[in-house]
């Protein structure tokens, strides 16, 4: 986790947005499969953000990845 953390940290320091949106969205995978429920809210934060930013920046394989993410974030039980 605290290598997500730098690594946003570092990307949000450079404005790179598309290296942002990467690492946003594996970040995102990365705290969904850990599955606390603390875990699993701050996923489906991270992955819509990443959705959005990768679509207004025409990633679409970023944006793709982070979509079904939340895809399968809205088909879990909870």
């Amino acid at each position: 986790q605290p290598l997500f953390e730098a690594a946003l940290d570092r990307c949000r320091s450079m404005r790179a947005s598309l290296w942002r949106a990467h690492v946003e969205s594996d970040f995102a995978r990365w705290l969904w499969q850990r599955g606390s429920e603390v875990d699993r809210v701050r996923a489906r934060r991270l992955a819509a953000r990443a959705a959005r930013s990768a679509t207004s920046i025409g990633a679409r394989a970023v944006a793709r990845s982070a979509e079904s993410l939340l895809g399968e974030i809205g088909a879990a039980p909870r």
